[in-house]
């Protein structure tokens, strides 16, 4: 029985303020814990540095204080923390959760960027180092624009897939487990990786070995040192001209792909509407790939790297020049993002058919898949470095995240310039050699 003294539960319950940056599904997990009486505090106050974030919705309409500081409205960050902090102490809280910063193990995430990059770095040079022996010479634009496609298909399907398969497996796990270890909400996700990596593994065992075109190659133990005689057998040449453009277009891909997320939260994107919008670039660069293997049928049409990288640039630019604000939340900008994003991936495509057969045909057979893979190399260099800067730059909010794209467009049309009047003539007037 209860005395005199006695303090109820309610009494002691915590006040909790909740900051969050997005659409608000961890929010919305807390407020249900709440209101069924499992949370064992009370929500006072739920704060978000992003306008039009979802959650800051979920709150009002469930009656809780909401606070907007937007954080690129701040000169410094100093400022931005000092009336954060005023916001938070105004509620005088037990308890801050960071609703919108949920990580994983930083480790386990970066294991598998460098399985995914070892991947490639092994499979690509020994695919398209074969296409030339296995289609011939006259056929390889139009084999890379094919290739091109049906790659991108399976980009699409991955995709349109991630999002779904994402809320599904949150939803089915909360609150399972397995031999007593709980299951995180990503754990469909990734057994779903695995079933496909095992897929891929299976059907590389039907792969028909080709006659080695250098078989008294030695190993170089050097890390670098097949990369520096790549280099020396290609450079200056077309081939080293096409391997530069190749590898700045996936700095500018990198770039945009590392910004197009800051859109998600300012347009109140589900996992699933998000996912379709990535599908963009696929759904894109795959018909301009073929286009492009059609257009150069036997021979190699360097005009269309130049065509490929003013639009892509020019809409890159577009995207820069407008801000997420300018698109909305509601379908009609939804799509239209959805637009620019196909566009670019288009262009994209007339860009990189062109560059990747000169490679395969102009590189000296017997270094054919060194060269290659020197390509890779250079490709995941520009790519690091650009994720890298952009990282670097959103930390000490440098600039907002449209006007990266500003960078990546200028890179694009500086590439194409470089090529149609500059040193890069060389790629214009590439053909199919004899």
């Amino acid at each position: 029985a209860a005395g005199a003294g006695a303090v109820s539960f309610a009494a002691l319950a915590p006040v909790v303020a909740v900051l969050l940056s997005g659409r608000g599904s961890n929010f919305q997990s807390l407020l249900n814990a709440s209101l069924e009486g499992s949370l064992g505090g009370e929500i006072s106050l739920v704060i978000s540095n992003r306008l039009g974030a979802g959650g800051l919705s979920i709150a009002q309409n469930a009656g809780i204080e909401t606070a907007l500081i937007d954080h690129q409205r701040y000169p410094t960050r100093e400022a931005f923390d000092q009336d954060l902090a005023g916001a938070i102490d105004s509620a005088q809280p037990d308890l801050v959760v960071l609703a919108g910063f949920w990580f994983n193990s930083p480790w386990i995430v970066i294991a598998g960027f460098i399985l995914l990059a070892s991947e490639s770095a092994f499979f690509s040079p020994a695919k398209y180092g074969s296409i030339v022996e296995v289609v011939g010479k006259r056929h390889v634009g139009t084999a890379n624009g094919v290739i091109s496609m049906t790659t991108n298909i399976a980009i699409i399907a991955g995709m349109a897939v991630a999002g779904p398969l994402r809320e599904w497996s949150t939803s089915w796990t909360s609150g399972k487990s397995v031999g007593g270890m709980a299951l995180g909400p990503y754990t469909i996700v990734g057994v779903a990786i695995l079933v496909f990596a095992v897929c891929s593994l299976g059907t590389s065992l039907f792969m028909r070995g080709l006659v080695p075109m250098n078989p008294g190659l030695r190993r170089d133990w050097n890390p670098l040192g097949t990369y520096l005689t790549a280099i020396r057998m290609i450079r200056p040449g077309v081939v080293w001209d096409a391997v530069l453009v190749w590898s700045l277009f996936w700095g500018a891909a990198n770039l945009v792909l590392a910004i197009i997320p800051d859109y998600q939260d300012a347009m109140n994107m589900s996992p699933t509407w998000f996912s379709i919008l990535l599908a963009a670039f696929g759904v894109g660069i795959g018909p301009g790939s073929v286009v492009a293997g059609v257009i150069s049928g036997p021979r190699i049409r360097g005009g269309l790297v130049v065509i490929g990288g003013l639009g892509c640039g020019a809409t890159f630019t577009l995207l820069g020049v407008l801000t997420p604000m300018d698109f909305g939340t509601g379908e009609l900008g939804y799509w239209v993002l959805w637009s620019l994003l196909f566009t670019a991936a288009f262009f994209a495509g007339l860009f990189l058919i062109p560059l990747i057969t000169i490679q395969m045909l102009w590189a000296p057979s017997e270094g054919r898949a060194r060269i290659l893979c020197t390509a890779n190399a250079m490709c995941f260099l520009m790519m690091t470095l650009s994720g890298g800067a952009y990282a670097l730059i959103r930390h000490f909010d440098l600039i907002r995240p449209h006007q990266g794209f500003i960078a990546a467009g200028t890179l694009l049309v500086g590439s194409a310039l470089w090529i149609w009047i500059g040193p890069g003539r060389s790629i214009l007037h590439c053909d199919t050699p004899d």
